[in-house]
């Protein structure tokens, strides 16, 4: 599981790298929701998708469905 948590938690550090450079890069905003949710951060992965999905990213309204109330 601390594997885990670090791989999670290096990708967060990579994501958020690549959203500085380019803050519409909405690809890089999902995996860090991804990232976010692994680490027990559902508020913030769900403010990552939906903002995903204003920026163009598609069919992730599944994961929005069930992660995200509200």
């Amino acid at each position: 599981m601390y594997g885990q948590q670090e791989m999670f938690q290096e990708s967060l550090t990579q994501m958020d790298a690549v959203i500085k450079l380019d803050p519409t890069h909405e690809k890089a905003i999902f995996y860090r929701g991804i990232a976010k949710v692994n680490l027990d951060d559902e508020a913030g992965a769900c403010e990552d998708w939906k903002k995903a999905v204003e920026l163009g990213f598609e069919d992730i309204h599944g994961i929005i469905d069930e992660h995200c109330k509200g």
